[in-house]
């Protein structure tokens, strides 16, 4: 039954030190007519304080200052004040010797106004020891959006084999509800641009929402130097609306992800080729669970330049596997349905091997495909290239009518090649790196 009337309150806080002017907490109490000004938090917050009433209060805020142009220290700084907001210049450039790192729960960072143009404050590595710009890992709420983020990978060359896991932005692990949206980021000098990690058994990523961004380009079409756009790991999380331009590794790599989204993305090559799509191959992290995890209504183009394996579903569509190793392994659950296959320099199209439970329905191909069948796995040879391929030894569920027989073992592994290309996937599949964060 507290009465807090016609008070003056504030200024409260600075911007590198923020503070509220007032917070309420208790039950059936009346809040009126006070002046708030100049709180560089929140001007009134109320917690819970039930059957209370909060009229006629006048809260005027001031506009904080942006940071402008310089290196990481500053916005680090900014990131130390618990549930900092923090606002970046337009058209700044921030030349990064060390990553920008979240430090705790519901932060954020962007640039003021939230501009989509060009105007957006650029994060640009330009340490050649450095692989990572933003690090956002195990925050909840984290928020990172209207902003260019550059690996500067042209300058730089590609991380090394030490540090070839980093990738450009990593987040997710143990974080919840964290956004990554309007964002520009390109050219990692690790194995992908974006990161969404699952963080470990106790602690995992899940409710991320990934939209509105463009990915890429990403790594280079030679041994050992490919590079992927997305890694999603995080459950029950939306990637939607994002376009996905030549990503020479996978465009966008679902690792299980149970009950997240994959919609309406774009995932197109334009001067680099690809070795695929959208993949959903990985028995690991979640042993092999894919269930209510759908991909659906995205566009995938090889445009002019060859996109290997639009999506694949099962691991054995991504490396050498025998049947005894395959049974243990085999992914479960997912959905893949009204997505459509674009461009004249198509190899494989849907390609399913090593799957049980799964769902591939109402999807269309308008490709071409094209690209001479070889021997890969243990002398295994596998079937010329078309838009719909299953293996049914190991392919339970449901799939519609298209489908064909054959054999899609190293699908992507197809022509072109005197040698299979040993990439960044090998690795993860055979548990050799592993997406924790």
């Amino acid at each position: 039954a507290a009465l807090i009337e016609n008070n003056k309150i504030g200024p409260a806080g600075e911007d590198m030190a923020r503070a509220s002017g007032m917070v309420m907490a208790c039950p059936n109490s009346v809040v009126r007519g006070n002046n708030i000004t100049n709180a560089t938090n929140v001007g009134l917050s109320a917690f819970g304080a039930l059957g209370s009433t909060v009229e006629n209060n006048l809260i005027v805020g001031r506009e904080s200052s942006c940071i402008a142009s310089g290196d990481q220290e500053a916005i680090n700084k900014a990131l130390s004040i618990r549930l900092a907001v923090v606002e970046l210049c337009p058209g700044a450039v921030f030349e990064l010797s060390d990553p920008i790192t979240f430090r705790y729960d519901y932060q954020s960072l962007y640039t003021r106004g939230k501009p989509t143009s060009p105007d957006r404050a650029v994060l640009r590595i330009v340490d050649p020891s450095v692989t990572t710009a933003v690090v956002m890992v195990n925050r909840d709420g984290a928020e990172l959006s209207h902003v260019i983020v550059d690996g500067n990978r042209p300058s730089l060359g590609k991380a090394t084999p030490e540090s070839y896991g980093n990738a450009l932005i990593q987040a997710g692990g143990g974080g919840q509800a964290q956004i990554i949206q309007h964002v520009d980021a390109y050219e990692p000098r690790g194995w992908a641009i974006l990161q969404m990690a699952e963080g470990d058994p106790v602690h995992r990523c899940s409710a991320a929402l990934i939209e509105n961004n463009n990915i890429g380009p990403a790594g280079e079409d030679v041994e050992g130097a490919q590079a992927g756009g997305i890694a999603m790991a995080c459950s029950n999380s939306v990637v939607r609306k994002n376009n996905i331009t030549d990503a020479t590794s996978v465009g966008l790599s679902v690792f299980g992800a149970p009950g997240s989204t994959v919609e309406k993305n774009l995932i197109v090559t334009h001067n680099r080729a690809a070795h695929g799509g959208i993949t959903m191959v990985d028995y690991a992290p979640y042993n092999g669970n894919f269930s209510g995890t759908i991909v659906q209504g995205n566009v995938i183009s090889a445009e002019n330049a060859t996109m290997h394996v639009a999506v694949a579903m099962g691991p054995r569509v991504w490396m050498c596997m025998d049947d005894m190793r395959l049974f243990h392994q085999l992914v479960w659950g997912g959905t893949v349905r009204n997505n459509i296959l674009k461009g004249n320099q198509m190899r494989y199209g849907f390609a399913i091997d090593g799957v049980r439970n799964w769902t591939v329905l109402g999807n269309v191909d308008e490709a071409l495909h094209h690209g001479e069948p070889i021997s890969t796995c243990g002398g295994a040879v596998t079937s010329a290239p078309e838009g719909f391929q299953i293996d049914r030894t190991f392919a339970t569920g449901v799939f519609q009518d298209e489908f064909v027989d054959a054999v899609v073992q190293r699908a992507f592994y197809v022509g072109g090649q005197t040698e299979p290309l040993h990439s960044i996937r090998d690795d993860l599949l055979e548990g050799n790196i592993y997406l924790n964060g």
